[in-house]
């Protein structure tokens, strides 16, 4: 090779590398920061501890939701409905994954709640990376608040498709009369066993009432343990339809 034709094949060379490295460089712009908040590690953890088959038709699922919601809005817009019961303790944890800091997590207060439940609320919350808002047992006036002071526009909530009034779509706006904002329920296509596979299966940090025969968490007063239960831990429960039984 004489040195005009290796001079070439340098010049060549470079121009390569440049056009690839300003291809990759736009590549990498293009892709959703949710994404590249996501942590891998943990996200293979919950993988090989689930189940193949159950991340894919399951968690994969309530994850891309999350994350096409999170794109969707403007940062900080979202916010995420914590209660500290079994379904909205899988939507937080799922919600870390995404790793998106500017989420907010709403918690209204209830009058009414078990002492368990809010030690567990407030120490879930004490280690989670979110910022935590705390409001008022008037859900509606918190939501008022949420939209006009904290410009939110899109809530994701715990509901499931067999709970009492839950939407029938995962998408779905808010009722009439209430503030504007939509509303996003990325485990809406989950099972009460479902909920339990992953408490279980990750070792996930869960209120202790739910050890006691406790399968669904509503106001101290007017919930008991689920008598088809006999005081066995919540995700030993075979009917999921008496999943309320104990809620009068």
């Amino acid at each position: 090779m004489n040195k005009s034709t290796f001079q070439s094949v340098l010049i060549v060379k470079k121009s390569f590398v440049i056009l690839l490295t300003f291809v990759m460089t736009h590549i990498f712009k293009m892709i959703p920061k949710n994404i590249l908040n996501m942590n891998d590690g943990k996200i293979s953890e919950i993988r090989q501890a689930v189940g193949e088959a159950f991340f894919l038709n399951k968690v994969q699922p309530s994850l891309d939701v999350m994350r096409e919601t999170l794109n969707k809005y403007p940062k900080g817009s979202v916010a995420l409905s914590f209660n500290g019961g079994k379904d909205c303790t899988v939507l937080l944890e799922l919600a870390e994954l995404l790793g998106d800091k500017e989420l907010k997590i709403v918690y209204f207060e209830e009058p009414d709640a078990f002492e368990d439940l809010i030690e567990f609320v407030q120490t879930r919350l004490s280690v989670s990376p979110f910022t935590s808002l705390k409001l008022s047992s008037d859900i509606r006036r918190g939501m008022e608040e949420l939209v006009s002071q904290e410009n939110v526009e899109a809530v994701f909530l715990g509901q499931r498709i067999s709970d009492p009034y839950a939407p029938q779509q995962i998408n779905s706006a808010s009722s009439p009369g209430w503030p504007v904002f939509m509303r996003v329920c990325p485990i809406l296509n989950w099972s009460y066993g479902d909920i339990w596979h992953f408490i279980v299966s990750t070792k996930t940090s869960f209120c202790h009432l739910y050890e006691k025969g406790y399968t669904s968490l509503g106001p101290k007063s007017r919930t008991r343990p689920n008598p088809y239960l006999d005081d066995k831990p919540a995700w030993l429960l075979e009917n999921y339809q008496t999943e309320r039984s104990g809620r009068f």
